[in-house]
């Protein structure tokens, strides 16, 4: 028996068909991600650029092997935007975060995952990702120019899109839907900081990728976790853990595993925390088939208040401990395993 035995389909051509959602869990990417096509999301119809306006969109990706760990991201939340991207060495415990608060003409989020560009240019900072599913590709880069903010930052990385997807239409609501379509994948590329360069090879070195758009709420909030790397028989393994706002946990939830370019559903799940000697995230299911630890190491504290909104973020880094498991006779050890979560509560 498997840990959820939800229905995850081939993907359907668009997003929305006749203004009606198609709402579900699927194993491959969607064509036309045409969220603004969506009917009934208000008392009466509203043009396209309202409801682009109440659209919160994202496109973020967790990167490294076992030395070094990265978060890059691109938020339009169509009041401010947000470019965002923090490096770990872990041999070295350095961390490296360099955050950019802009306006949202100087956000660009891509429209799906099949041939489509985010990306956020300035004079010192910049960030791309280049979405080509057809040619099974992502490439991503940044460069960050010496200053007080921080060093020198190239960064160059083609990630192979190669392996099982999971992509999800899910309801916040009726006809209201939240589209997310994240992989975990092999990658090769080059990181250099100052004068010190980082080779990544694909045989060690890992991406998870994240394109995210949804009409939520005014009142937004999440929790996530998410650990990645290499076993010691050279698998790619790695868990998606979200619990959000979407109704019906039990058929809609975006909760995975990835082994091996292999995705396997994963059931509903929350997160709880303790704030004693030592912060520890507890993750489980009602099932007993989910029981992880994290344990955060490095803070990614992100606060904004503007006006009568705001927003309060925290992505650390770190450690998990427990186990998934997979089936009834197979039980996945996550221990030392690193990764990193967030808690989002936020006003826009």
């Amino acid at each position: 028996m498997t840990i959820c035995e939800r229905e995850v389909s081939n993907p359907p051509e668009s997003l929305v068909s006749n203004g009606i959602c198609n709402f579900g869990t699927f194993n491959g990417p969607i064509k036309n991600i045409n969220i603004l096509s969506v009917k009934g999301l208000f008392r009466k119809p509203m043009p396209k650029i309202y409801k682009s306006f109440r659209l919160k969109e994202w496109q973020a990706f967790q990167a490294g092997n076992k030395n070094i760990f990265m978060l890059g991201a691109i938020y339009n939340t169509k009041v401010i935007g947000l470019v965002v991207l923090s490096i770990y060495d872990r041999n070295k415990r350095r961390r490296y975060f360099i955050k950019k608060v802009v306006p949202i003409c100087k956000i660009k989020i891509g429209s799906g995952m099949y041939h489509s560009q985010s990306r956020y240019t300035s004079d010192d900072f910049s960030m791309r990702i280049k979405n080509r599913i057809a040619d099974n590709r992502v490439f991503i880069e940044a460069k960050h120019s010496k200053s007080c903010d921080g060093p020198e930052i190239r960064l160059k990385l083609e990630c192979l899109h190669t392996t099982e997807p999971i992509v999800v239409c899910h309801p916040l609501g009726k006809n209201r839907p939240l589209y997310s379509h994240k992989a975990l994948m092999p990658m090769k590329g080059i990181l250099r900081i100052d004068n010190e360069e980082m080779h990544f090879d694909k045989s060690n070195s890992f991406t998870a990728i994240d394109d995210h758009k949804g009409y939520y709420s005014k009142n937004l909030k999440y929790d996530w976790v998410t650990g990645m790397g290499y076993l010691n028989d050279g698998s790619l393994t790695g868990f998606n853990l979200t619990d959000n706002q979407v109704i019906n946990k039990e058929k809609y939830n975006e909760n995975c595993l990835w082994i091996n370019g292999k995705m396997t559903t994963l059931g509903p799940i929350k997160i709880k925390r303790d704030y004693w000697d030592t912060e520890v995230w507890h993750i489980q299911d009602k099932y007993n088939r989910i029981d992880l630890n994290f344990y955060p190491k490095v803070k990614n504290n992100i606060k904004i208040t503007l006006m009568n909104m705001y927003c309060d973020y925290e992505g650390p880094f770190g450690i998990f401990e427990g186990h998934i498991k997979v089936t009834d006779n197979n039980i996945l050890k996550v221990d030392n395993c690193f990764g990193m979560g967030e808690k989002k509560i936020c006003r826009i």
